[in-house]
Order: structure tokens, then sequence, then C-alpha cells
């Protein structure tokens, strides 16, 4: 696993209730010092944090995926989302 990958989801494990499914495919960690990979831990951090307050899930998988050129990250989750009116 990537380690940032890694410690976001640790961080956000606590909050969620559980831990998150993760996949990473290709070189994730070369990215890590650069625009893309800043962008990518951002993401990824906000969409943790908002499946905790808002999703009501029991589970979550995260997808990320480099190549040479490209950068891509997926987050779902089985959750509800937020609630009408709140």
């Amino acid at each position: 696993m990537s380690a940032a990958i890694g410690e976001i989801v640790e961080r956000a494990t606590t909050a969620l209730g559980f831990t998150p499914d993760v996949t990473i495919n290709g070189p994730v960690d070369t990215y890590t010092r650069d625009e893309a990979g800043i962008a990518l831990e951002a993401a990824l951090t906000e969409a943790l944090s908002n499946t905790a307050r808002h999703a009501h899930a029991t589970t979550c998988y995260i997808h990320a995926t480099a190549s040479e050129h490209q950068l891509a990250l997926r987050v779902s989750d089985n959750g509800t989302g937020i609630t009408p009116g709140h």
C-alpha cells in the first residue's frame, strides 16, 4: 500500500468504524511529492471524511491507479448519503 494512502486510511478508520478496502495499482508512491499526489491525498482525505460524517456506510472501497503519466483515485461506499434537509 502507498505509505501516504495508508496513513490517511489509518487516521479515518476510527471515524468510519471500519477499515476501508484499499487496492493500489501501479507506482502511486512515485507521485508523493508532486501536485497530482498532493491532490490525490487531499481528495482521499475529504472523501473519507464525508463518508464518515454523512454516508452511514459499513464498507468503503479505495482504488488508486498510477502509470507513468496518470494518477487516478476512486472512492466508493455502500452508504445512503446525506439525509434531505440536513
